[in-house]
């Protein structure tokens, strides 16, 4: 068998005046080669058994930066699998207080590879080059600069975040080395201060402490099956739609099925995000791109299943905000013009909300007014075979929180009285938008 190339990732972690953070943790976390992630809900809906993944293999390691904020992982690149052909690594970033030895989690995003010309944003795209390791094999390099909001109010152009998805690594995480190319033989830690215990940490969001509930792991069998749907009622086509889900609980999205008005293949994307997709309309890069298929319309009046695995899970936290971005690249998508406002809550049942969204031209162009999404979501609820947080009093901690809350408490550091005028000018540019996307799209 041919030996694979190994990847050298060099990179710094650096706050938001672009200043080097040391003695901070990086944790990377991907499939092999072949396309498979050691996480038994990948397992259990892949139909792949856990001798299949590579012996060989880490999967998942953490690297902690020195004095200069460098840090550095020796991985293989990834392979992809059906229901994501996308080529990622995913990444986590936290911070250690030296005096309290509280952790913060800072970021939670994921990385691309440029070469395969993906809508992502440039921050995130690694460019590799060819080099010869230190065992004078063939190998790739890839360099990338990582920067976390510190509430500093710094000019720094800062990673964006990215879903973390369904497959974190169900293992004490600090255990484990940075080269996942030779999997860790010991449990002890890697480095200052991250060597304690971490099955419970106590995490800081902003200004706000979290405190992680125990990690529950259930039967995936057990996990109950359930439907939420709009409506087949519709009054225009266009390309796609935008719109935000609220979860009443916690809730795992596997599938869903759309209302196309032709009879042809159509090709179809399926984007989220974190947070609701108002202020993300044409903003690419905040959104995370989980699924690109085919599927064969089956006309008005019926909604079109897709395949199963489409695209990868979400799992939306309960009291928590989900946004997506479901498209054709043809104007086939049929919805319904409702009289009501974009954020109002169309329908609901005792799990989640689907909220009045807008149409959207491919892709993140133009969108119109307010209108309802014809679809129907398809999800689990006491979902199995990932990590489940045990309920409690503390606030969730979903990476929604914590976008919430460094954002409100930079801006509150930073003079906090230009928060008024700047919702003021999002507002006013919105609405313009919406009267003029009306103009253009149905007069």
């Amino acid at each position: 068998m041919e030996t694979q190339k190994s990847l050298i990732f060099n990179g710094q972690l650096v706050d938001d005046w672009g200043s080097a953070i040391p003695n901070a943790a990086v944790q990377f976390w991907q499939t092999d080669t072949n396309g498979l992630y050691d996480h038994p809900l990948f397992a259990a809906r892949n139909n792949k058994e856990q001798a299949k993944l590579d012996p060989t293999f880490q999967y998942f390691g953490t690297s902690v930066t020195d004095s200069e904020g460098s840090f550095s992982f020796k991985t293989h690149r990834p392979g992809i699998y059906s229901a994501r052909p996308i080529t990622h690594i995913h990444f986590k970033v936290f911070t250690i207080d030296n005096n309290s030895g509280e952790k913060r989690l800072r970021l939670t995003s994921q990385f691309y590879f440029a070469d395969e010309f993906l809508k992502f944003s440039h921050l995130l795209q690694l460019e590799l080059s060819n080099i010869t390791d230190a065992n004078g094999l063939p190998a790739m390099a890839a360099n990338k600069k990582i920067a976390i909001n510190m509430g500093g109010g710094g000019t720094e152009r800062l990673t964006p975040w990215q879903q973390e998805g369904p497959y974190y690594p169900e293992v004490d995480f600090f255990a484990y080395d940075s080269d996942l190319t030779n999997v860790t033989e010991t449990t002890t830690t890697v480095l200052n201060g991250w060597d304690e215990p971490t099955a419970s940490p106590t995490l800081q969001v902003g200004e706000g402490e979290l405190t992680a509930a125990p990690v529950m792991i259930q039967d995936f069998a057990d996990r109950s099956e359930k439907v939420i749907s709009t409506t087949l009622e519709t009054s225009h086509a266009y390309f796609g739609n935008m719109f935000d889900v609220t979860a009443k609980n916690d809730v795992m999205i596997e599938s869903m099925k759309l209302h196309i008005r032709s009879l042809e293949m159509e090709s179809l994307e399926i984007w989220t995000k974190q947070e609701s997709f108002i202020k993300s309309i044409r903003n690419e890069s905040d959104w995370i791109l989980i699924g690109q298929t085919k599927a064969r319309g089956k006309g008005e009046g019926t909604f079109t299943p897709l395949a199963p695995r489409s695209f990868d899970p979400v799992v939306i936290r309960g009291g928590t905000v989900q946004g997506f971005y479901v498209t054709l690249e043809s104007e086939n998508m049929l919805f319904a013009e409702k009289g009501t406002k974009i954020g109002d809550v169309f329908t609901s049942n005792e799990d989640m909300e689907i909220h009045v969204g807008t149409a959207v031209q491919y892709a993140f162009g133009w969108n119109g007014p307010s209108n309802v999404w014809n679809g129907m979501l398809e999800y689990s609820t006491n979902f199995t075979g990932m990590p489940t947080r045990a309920v409690s009093n503390t606030p969730s901690l979903s990476p929604i929180v914590t976008i919430q809350k460094s954002l409100v408490y930079s801006s509150a550091a930073n003079g906090g009285g230009n928060n008024d005028f700047q919702v003021g000018c999002t507002i006013f540019i919105l609405g313009i938008s919406y009267f003029l996307s009306y103009i253009v799209l149905w007069v």
